[in-house]
């Protein structure tokens, strides 16, 4: 292999593994490229003709758009385009902007930013939801125009082109704009182990690497790249012989994993006595199919926030009960853990009336919002009670800090059953409710929460970020999100202990359930059910059939007599080296 000049290679976070090779795309998400300037009177009707191309050439691009998702996605998916569509119709688009060219002299993106601005201003004092909710498409159409305008997606992603996506950052819904079929692998400027775009990568089964510092400097769109999600490198325009070698580590790569997917069948027979089971989670019901290739044995968390996010406003109770009702008729047998809505922090959705917060982490979100605003949680309850008839459906409560919260839920839980009852309207009367493990304060109440719930899942990516007041997104404090710190094993533990005392059923959701150099750990503490991104089952589930009682015996025995997270980690990681 050539050696690589040092200023072709960018570093970053590992997040997601595998090899992907392809030309850039840049992924943008905000209006920091547009800068305002005049026109002179005779540049008027060329700046207006400008602007006319873009919104044609823009409607083409939502109508190919449209099909391609819906050929990718399904139809329910598609239909945010058909939304676009008629908003490039709307009177703002069609003669406000043109208006405003001629009468400010100003060209077209600086037009569209700064009416956005006042719409929003406006419509966010309006009391019609409608309405309110109008200008989210206003603007994620006004996004796309400006890009063009730019002549920032001159690099459009093509059907059947292999591409890396860039961008500063990404959240799960934005992988409706991109193909996966050609989508290669995602790298982003900012985030950490466990932020959305780790998240994200994993789910589409792409490689992915975070935090590369000063990315959006040193990256173009078209530049040819090659991602290696093994060890955290972005190879900027390498020489071909570059290339060919890693093409070789690809298909090693990829051997190894088809290796893996075929030993699926094979029975876990060294922990006989332990009912193991590997759930997956999911994004949206599109992932099913993965989550099938993998076998996955029922649905451990599923996230109801992402297609809220992606529509960019509130879901009706019909829509929200044709999500639930296909995921738990996809997994009839298995049990489908429902969250419910787990917004704030980094999940913003601005059209619910959510201002942003100095600290949005320690914030207003997620049970937090629903006892706040109990409208949208009992239309959530309702969709989900009534898709229960169709399956094994569980009610989740994420981010439960005291009893009081649980006990407020399941007050709304129970007037949504009244509800239900004299409209006539059938469920599952025995729908389990259970909370997530995410803050100290749970983890140190279990014995309190118990009693009130019927099962529990630890949420290690917010436990370990809480626990270590470690911001799991921020790439600048990523050394210190370490789940191996003693004070986050110690309430997993706990957890783990009072609902084997109390025969409780236990899930762990977090990212660290599809990391196989937690596996062992897990298991020896006690945790027996790990859901996961359907793609690390395999290489899961790999450890745990290599795995013994006596290895397990041996880790709990020597366990908290490491000081330091780094001495846990070597010594877990040697132990499964050898057969991964």
């Amino acid at each position: 292999m050539s050696p690589l000049r040092k200023k072709n290679i960018l570093s970053g976070i590992s997040v997601s593994d595998g090899i992907g090779i392809g030309q850039v795309i840049v992924y943008r998400t905000d209006f920091d490229d547009v800068s305002s300037h005049t026109l002179e009177p005779m540049e008027v009707p060329a700046e207006l003709e400008r602007y006319s191309n873009a919104l044609q050439e823009v409607s083409l691009i939502f109508l190919n758009n449209q099909k391609r998702i819906a050929r990718e996605l399904g139809l329910e998916q598609a239909r945010i385009y058909e939304t676009y569509h008629l908003i490039l119709d709307d009177p703002f688009f069609q003669e406000e902007i043109p208006q405003a060219i001629r009468g400010e002299l100003k060209n077209a993106e600086a037009i569209i930013v700064q009416k956005l601005g006042l719409y929003e201003k406006h419509f966010s004092t309006i009391d019609d939801e409608y309405l309110r909710e109008r200008i989210y498409d206003i603007r994620g159409v006004s996004r796309r125009l400006i890009y063009h305008l730019l002549q920032l997606d001159s690099h459009e992603q093509k059907e059947g082109e292999s591409c890396i996506v860039v961008a500063r950052e990404l959240t799960p819904a934005d992988s409706i704009h991109f193909h996966h079929r050609s989508l290669k692998g995602l790298v982003t400027e900012f985030g950490g182990p466990t932020s959305h775009a780790a998240i994200l990568a994993r789910s589409l089964e792409v490689p992915a690497i975070v935090g590369v510092r000063n990315l959006l400097k040193n990256i173009k769109p078209g530049m040819r790249v090659i991602l290696d999600g093994l060890c955290g490198k972005l190879i900027v325009e390498p020489r071909e012989t570059v290339v060919k070698d890693y093409l070789l580590r690809k298909q090693a790569f990829q051997a190894h994993k088809e290796e893996l997917i075929a030993n699926l069948e094979k029975k876990i027979e060294n922990l006989s006595g332990r009912n193991i089971r590997l759930l997956a989670n999911i994004n949206e019901v599109s992932e099913v199919p993965l989550a099938r290739k993998y076998k996955a044995q029922g649905v451990g968390l599923y996230r109801t926030e992402l297609q809220f996010i992606a529509k960019e406003r509130l879901l009706s109770e019909e829509e929200q009960f044709g999500y639930y009702r296909e995921i738990a008729r996809s997994f009839a047998d298995s049990d489908v853990a429902i969250r419910v809505l787990d917004l704030g922090g980094d999940k913003f959705l601005p059209f619910a009336e959510m201002h942003r917060e100095a600290n949005p982490f320690l914030g207003l979100r997620s049970i937090r919002i629903l006892l706040r605003k109990p409208a949208i949680f009992r239309t959530q309850i309702r969709a989900i009670l009534r898709a229960s008839v169709f399956g094994h459906v569980k009610i989740m409560l994420p981010m439960i800090s005291s009893r009081e919260e649980v006990l407020a839920a399941k007050r709304i839980i129970r007037d949504v059953c009244r509800e239900l009852d004299a409209e006539g309207i059938a469920y599952d009367k025995q729908v389990p409710v259970g909370i997530m493990v995410e803050i100290p304060s749970a983890a140190l109440l279990i014995d309190q929460l118990l009693p009130e719930v019927d099962f529990v899942s630890i949420g290690t990516n917010d436990l370990v970020q809480y626990t270590l007041a470690v911001d799991r997104n921020n790439e600048k404090v990523a050394s210190f999100y370490k789940p191996l710190n003693p004070a986050v094993l110690q309430l997993i533990h706990k957890v783990s202990r009072a609902c084997i005392k109390k025969k409780k059923p236990l899930s762990l959701c977090g990212e660290i359930a599809g990391n196989p150099l937690y596996t062992q750990l897990l298991l020896s503490l006690g945790v027996d059910t790990l859901s996961m991104q359907p793609g690390a089952i395999a290489v899961v589930k790999n450890v745990i059939r290599n795995t013994t009682e006596d290895d397990l015996k041996e880790i709990r025995a020597r366990l908290f007599r490491f000081k330091r997270p780094e001495s846990l980690e070597k010594y877990l990681r040697k132990r499964i080296e050898h057969f991964l």
